[in-house]
């Protein structure tokens, strides 16, 4: 009949329209996974099309149907995806050992939320606390009072030592294994333990921000603070008046980093070798020269590089001063580079400019050349951090 008729074309198109929108909510998960808060409930219960979300955005697990939070398969592709999706799934999936060692295997601290039977687990912990020393906080209380567990985790994980007990954060060796690990690790040993010179050397040999954490007298001991700012320049800030005055404290300092003539005494910011070792070592386009004092900047060295003009026989097309300043950001155009290397900072006229680059090649142990070649032979005399130079 006419009614049927009608009946059947209008279920067709119906059904249709219901193909076409889980086709679109099918194709906007695969683009980004959230979008699946946009869906209808109805999308939200359709398995493929949660399969899709969580795989590229594990959190949108959350968004799903409760059947599909039980469903280890959808529950797996969630927390490789994102660890901590393991919240959203259901309650028996949280005490499956692989999952959750599969969770916490991409973020420590989805540890959180696995079933507490599982957090007493060592190979799930060591696993969590690998990525994550925050992991720790949610170890059983078993592990946690385990000394012979601990020491393993601060092997792994020395920041891991914020979350152990009191006790064992004044036990030496296990915050000399934690600093071993990590250096930073020192701010959660005891007070009596930052003030340990062995412990605080190890520290700092590890990350030198470490000195930040030590007792006060430490930072006034030259060996611990040399070996801080070997490895972090700005540690120096965190050393004590005194050996911001030490030259060879600074010399090592301005090794690490060009930059840390800043905080240099005003006495060693006039001193010529302190600066040219840190121009040497400058990230910044020569930035380091406004550190240096007036009088060496617009006087002193002035007239020293011009007593060199004569020495050296270093073309003009050679500039020394791009190995140390422009080249470092790769630039290989040289009249790119030539613009980049800041010697306007000195604020000299054109021939006091290049006889800067006579002096800054008399530092590095080169007279004359090619341009590349003699860069990097003055790269090799000057044992720099490794650049992007260009071949020769």
């Amino acid at each position: 009949s006419t009614a049927e008729s009608i009946y059947d074309l209008l279920l067709s198109l119906i059904l249709s329209l219901g193909t076409k929108n889980r086709l679109t909510t099918l194709k906007k998960v695969k683009s980004n996974g959230w979008w699946l808060m946009n869906a209808p409930t109805l999308h939200q219960g359709d398995r493929e099309i949660v399969h899709e979300a969580v795989k590229r955005r594990g959190g949108a697990l959350k968004l799903a149907s409760q059947k599909l939070k039980e469903d280890r398969e959808v529950v797996l592709a969630a927390v490789k995806q994102s660890g901590r999706a393991l919240a959203h799934a259901s309650v028996a999936l949280r005490d499956d050992h692989d999952l959750v060692l599969e969770a916490v295997g991409q973020n420590g601290r989805a540890l959180e939320f696995a079933a507490a039977g599982l957090r007493g687990h060592p190979d799930i912990v060591l696993e969590a606390v690998r990525q994550s020393g925050s992991a720790f906080r949610w170890a059983s209380r078993e592990l946690q009072e385990s000394r012979e567990f601990v020491l393993k985790v601060v092997n792994l994980n020395g920041l891991a030592l914020e979350f152990v007990s009191l006790s064992f954060q004044g036990d030496r060796e296990i915050v000399l294994k934690a600093v071993k690990q990590e250096g930073t690790a020192l701010q959660y040993a005891s007070d009596e333990l930052k003030g340990d010179h062995g412990i605080v050397l190890e520290a700092v040999k590890k990350n030198g921000q470490a000195l930040k954490y030590s007792r006060r007298e430490l930072r006034a001991d030259r060996e611990i603070v040399i070996e801080a700012v070997k490895r972090t320049y700005w540690a120096l800030e965190d050393a004590s008046t005194e050996l911001l005055n030490d030259r060879e404290v600074i010399i090592e300092a301005v090794r690490q980093n060009g930059d840390a003539l800043e905080n240099a005494s005003s006495e060693l910011q006039s001193d010529l070798e302190v600066v040219l070792v840190a121009v040497a070592n400058d990230d910044l386009f020569g930035f380091s020269l406004r550190h240096a004092s007036p009088s060496l900047r617009y006087g002193g060295l002035e007239s020293h590089v011009r007593d060199l003009l004569s020495y050296h026989t270093v073309p003009a097309y050679t500039y020394l001063s791009t190995i140390l300043a422009g080249i470092s950001r790769g630039r290989k155009n040289t009249k790119t580079v030539v613009r980049g290397t800041h010697l306007g900072a000195l604020d000299l006229d054109e021939a006091t400019s290049a006889a800067l680059k006579m002096l800054i090649a008399d530092f590095a142990g080169v007279q004359y050349g090619l341009k590349w070649p003699t860069i990097h032979a003055a790269a090799a005399n000057l044992n720099i951090r490794a650049l992007e130079l260009p071949g020769v």
